[in-house]
């Protein structure tokens, strides 16, 4: 009877264990999979810039002056290294608690002295 209360105790444990572990590999999965989708959403005009100026050149400077093409290029490199620089800290906040309690720690005790 010591025995099986012993083991009964052992397995729910193991089976709290099995959750939490489980837990912060769907959060870890929801972190990685937001990172991406968002990577791939700001960074596909910039790849269809490049490859419709690698493959197609001219359909490019049919439509735009060459002044336009750069303000155009230089554009979607600041938006879409940029933004995405950017965003991604605020998908951490939003995804991961022991970043949100780091980050607490690190700038709000400070913005509080």
């Amino acid at each position: 009877c010591v025995v099986s209360s012993h083991l009964l105790r052992r397995s729910v444990a193991l089976t709290r264990r099995d959750h939490v572990v489980t837990s912060l590999k769907l959060h870890a999965t929801l972190t990685i999979l937001v990172v991406t989708v968002i990577y791939v959403i700001l960074n596909v005009p910039l790849f269809v810039y490049l490859s419709l100026s690698y493959h197609n050149e001219r359909l490019l400077t049919d439509t735009l002056s060459k002044s336009q093409l750069s303000l155009l290029r230089v554009f979607l490199d600041i938006v879409c290294v940029g933004l995405n620089a950017a965003i991604n800290p605020l998908v951490y906040f939003c995804t991961m608690n022991n970043y949100r309690t780091v980050f607490r720690e690190l700038f709000c005790s400070k913005m509080q002295e």
